[in-house]
């Protein structure tokens, strides 16, 4: 897939001095969009726009860039912005629903969730350093789905999501055609134990809050009616000649078993389970963005990015997916066990901070292993369906990477490990 990037050296500048109802919205109207959500009086804004990149048939698209910000105070604030914007005439009439879909769960994500889970942190005393947007999410400075129609329900093409550009902060994502290594990965695997943590914290402590500002807009329709639907798609995917390889032939009948029933088990969804919390709905490594240190280069800090597909979910369930699909298949062989522990230590943890003081009998480690071996099955539904397009999307930028060996092996190596685990249910007289 090409990458088309236009760079507009001399910058297309646009001053703001009147009030954003006296003029008629422009694209790339930054300005009018951050003086509606900027929380000081705006004296004076001003945005260049820099750089304007495009994959090539998709939308959205992005515009980075700077917006300088005046006060009443005459005190001048610079704003490095990235800005996801939607090109209704771009995106493909086959995947256009889904991608506007996924610029409104966006959207809700940053004008209306991360504020509520922001807010309950910071009435909970939560120190500064902690909060949400400090460590694990960029800021918003501003969204609108559309600057031509108050109450759109999807976006336009003058809609946009304004976010602070982290990437000029030394943040970057990672290109790891074979997955995070180590210390990376222990940073993801945090990043998201204390998401999940603070999101479950709110639903505990300000139910109502919970249901009206984050719930409410965590709805996700599956687009698969039924579960044999599901289990078409992932032998598609997988292929029947995978399961014929020597290392996997002895044990087909029972991996067959096993998609089958993950698939249905996708389907058999409780109605309350204590760990469910908001989960990121495709948390691998393109939704990561880390940052070095500056002597040696090793991965000191991580933040989330692409909340496209935010849904209410197992948060366990969420951390089996990454690990199996993002992390080196020689690290997680070897960190599996510390890996769960990690999570857990830093979920308890935030809870804690959280004033949260929570029966033992429920959010104890064995409670929490048990949660996995139960688990466990039923997130092989999603990995399969995810993890071609994961491992090939590499494949165009490693030349000496070869994407089918790497999906072969991994594939493999998740078959195997969930049996070790006990989660693939392997009968006697297979192996003999």
């Amino acid at each position: 897939m090409s990458r088309v990037f236009r760079s507009f050296f001399k910058g297309s500048r646009r001053k703001s001095t009147v009030n954003p109802s006296e003029s008629e919205p422009e694209p790339f109207n930054i300005c009018q969009v951050i003086r509606k959500h900027y929380k000081k009086n705006i004296k004076e804004i001003d945005q260049d726009i820099i750089q304007e990149m495009r994959i090539a048939g998709e939308s959205p698209y992005v515009v980075r860039g700077t917006v300088t910000v005046t006060d009443e105070r005459n005190i001048t604030e610079y704003l490095n912005v990235f800005v996801k914007l939607f090109d209704t005439e771009v995106s493909p009439n086959d995947k256009r629903d889904f991608d506007l879909f996924c610029y409104r769960k966006e959207f809700q994500v940053y004008v209306s969730i991360l504020p509520a889970l922001i807010e309950f942190q910071e009435s909970m005393g939560i120190d500064q350093e902690q909060i949400l947007f400090r460590t694990l999410i960029p800021k918003t400075y501003g969204a609108t789905l559309s600057q031509e129609q108050r109450d759109a329900y999807y976006p336009d093409n003058s809609g946009m999501l304004i976010l602070e550009d982290i990437s000029l902060q030394g943040y970057k994502v990672l290109e790891v055609p074979a997955g995070l290594e180590l210390k990376s990965a222990v940073l993801a695997i945090r990043a998201l134990a204390k998401m999940h943590a603070i999101v479950l914290a709110m639903s505990i402590k300000n139910t109502v809050e919970f249901f009206n500002k984050v719930m409410v807009h965590l709805e996700y329709e599956s687009k698969y009616a039924y579960p044999d639907d599901l289990h078409t798609t992932i032998l598609n995917l997988v292929k029947y000649d995978v399961l014929d390889r020597p290392q996997l032939i002895d044990y087909k009948s029972a991996l067959h078993k096993a998609i089958r029933k993950a698939c249905f088990d996708a389907f058999d969804e409780p109605e309350e389970n204590p760990w469910h919390t908001m989960c990121h709905g495709r948390f691998w490594t393109e939704s990561l963005m880390f940052k070095k240190s500056e002597i040696g280069g090793e991965p000191i800090s991580c933040k989330i990015i692409n909340f496209k597909l935010a849904e209410y979910e197992s948060c366990i369930e969420e951390l089996i997916f990454f690990l199996y699909t993002s992390v080196r298949v020689d690290v997680l062989d070897n960190e599996f066990d510390q890996f769960l522990d990690c999570y857990f230590q830093t979920f308890k943890d935030v809870l804690k901070k959280h004033k949260l003081d929570l029966d033992d009998t429920i959010y104890n480690f064995t409670a929490f292993l048990a949660e996995v071996s139960k688990i466990g099955l039923k997130a092989l539904a999603e990995i399969l369906v995810h993890l071609r397009e994961i491992v090939t999307k590499t494949e165009d930028k490693e030349d000496h990477f070869d994407a089918k060996n790497e999906y072969f092996e991994r594939l493999r190596f998740i078959f195997l490990h969930m049996i070790k685990q006990g989660w693939i249910t392997v009968d006697q007289e297979t192996t003999e």
